[in-house]
């Protein structure tokens, strides 16, 4: 029926007006297969796989470099990612030559522009509402491109956009700052894979 069905309020049935809900999403494995041999566009939305998709902990991981500019580990999971390009080999390379800081001089231009860019956004941590200052990434980095391009288009910027209003939800209920809001993700991820 997608593109034939008119609905009620003149538009034609889209995939995007469908919804199918299961009980849990162990359930789901059956449909899923299903679009997938028929090559329908699908987004399953559970917490447990979203915190799993490789974006979000791409996006935290920036995150984390942004609000502790010293975390060597989240820097590392920048620069590997399609954020930083790197290769595990380069990234070796740019920890043999010391490097491996967002303080570090480059003669590398791609590393010192993802590095500028990740000191512009952690001069703003202190000074933005984490609401704002998700939006402020997404709206003035490379990130919403360089993950687009890397992973599932438009449904890998959704979930960017899933995360800010997860963080909205969350200052709604009890406000927090950008290293708060990175605890209390942690600490759902940890939830969801006990």
């Amino acid at each position: 029926h997608v593109g034939r069905m008119m609905l009620k309020d003149g538009h034609k049935l889209t995939y995007q007006d469908i919804t199918l809900l299961t009980r849990a999403s162990t359930t789901a494995g059956p449909y899923i297969d299903a679009l997938r041999r028929r090559n329908i566009p699908f987004n399953v939305e559970t917490d447990k796989d979203f915190f799993r998709k490789q974006e979000v902990n791409d996006f935290l991981n920036f995150l984390r470099v942004i609000a502790d500019p010293n975390d060597k580990i989240a820097l590392a999971g920048v620069l590997r990612s399609p954020l930083g390009g790197l290769t595990d080999e380069e990234l070796y390379q740019v920890q043999q030559r010391g490097e491996l800081s967002v303080y570090a001089k480059s003669d590398n231009e791609a590393l010192s522009a993802c590095y500028e860019e990740i000191k512009k956004f952690s001069r703003q941590a202190g000074r933005l509402d984490i609401k704002s200052l998700l939006e402020y990434i997404l709206t003035e980095s490379f990130l919403p491109e360089a993950c687009a391009a890397a992973y599932e288009g438009e449904r890998t910027l959704a979930n960017l956009h899933r995360l800010v209003r997860i963080a909205e939800n969350k200052a709604a209920q009890s406000p927090a700052n950008l290293g708060q809001f990175i605890t209390r993700s942690e600490e759902h991820t940890s939830e969801l894979q006990s």
